[in-house]
């Protein structure tokens, strides 16, 4: 592999970690296989000590069981994709990777994220099952300011503190359990100045949204409800966002039988 500075795997993956391959210019690992392979934690660590340049690193569907030893040391990543189902707390080594930009983790819901990850300055794309952010640490006024896409964020992070140290991002998923905190998401979404995607996801059976309550961003371009169950008709409210150019109401959104704009100029863009 002399010279080689991006490697495809197309198929079989788990026979790739045998062999001995080493090389300093290899920039890019993307496996594109479809099998589910669990991946060996010594193998891992191997590989990583193998391809320390590496600034992209895409496992694809193969399975980790836990967050692999000897990745912190892939100080140049700037693009990073794992599958752990089984990872509930983000490890802070992670966080040593200061270059990352791209974090993919779709299959991962992480209840505990380490404050570090606010030191993470050049991080533009966050993208897990569900990720809950923690509070910013004290005396720390920094922010996530490249941060531009966060998928899925928990209700519980929605709060002025977290999303005020957020001021670019453009889209956001939010999704979870909202029973306990809609007053904080409705009042912190005015924070996002920038936000033009939002998808809110109730995961509760217990509570539903008021959406008066709300105070959504006049920057919105796209506003998705799922299970919100709704008992007002929202359109009266939604029909005053000056930029909202579609607007989808999914599964158990609304449980009333009627919509209707009653504004003559309501929904300039849609």
């Amino acid at each position: 592999m002399a010279n080689v500075k991006r490697c495809f795997i197309m198929k079989d993956l788990i026979e790739f970690f045998p062999l001995e391959h080493s090389d300093m210019y290899l920039q890019s690992f993307l496996n594109h296989s479809t099998e589910n392979d669990h991946l060996a934690l010594i193998d891992c660590e191997n590989f990583c000590k193998k391809f320390e340049h590496l600034r992209v690193l895409n496992w694809g569907s193969a399975v980790l069981d836990q967050f692999p030893p000897g990745l912190e040391n892939l100080f140049l990543l700037k693009y990073l994709q794992l599958n752990i189902p089984s990872l509930k707390c983000l490890p802070s080594l992670l966080c040593t990777l200061l270059n990352l930009q791209t974090l993919e983790m779709p299959s991962s819901y992480i209840d505990q994220s380490p404050e570090d990850i606010w030191m993470m300055q050049k991080l533009m794309h966050l993208n897990f099952g569900c990720i809950t952010l923690p509070a910013p640490p004290k005396n720390y006024s920094s922010s996530l300011k490249n941060l531009i896409f966060i998928s899925a964020l928990h209700p519980s992070s929605c709060t002025p503190d977290i999303l005020g140290r957020l001021p670019g991002v453009q889209t956001l998923r939010i999704s979870g359990n909202s029973s306990c905190y809609h007053s904080g998401v409705s009042k912190s979404l005015c924070e996002l100045h920038k936000l033009e995607c939002l998808k809110l996801v109730n995961e509760s059976k217990l509570s539903r949204m008021v959406l008066s309550e709300y105070q959504f961003p006049p920057s919105l371009i796209q506003l998705s409800l799922s299970n919100t169950e709704l008992m007002e008709d929202p359109m009266p409210m939604l029909e005053r966002l000056p930029r909202l150019q579609v607007l989808k109401l999914k599964q158990n959104s609304y449980l009333g039988r009627k919509l209707a704009c009653v504004g003559s100029g309501g929904f300039p863009e849609l």
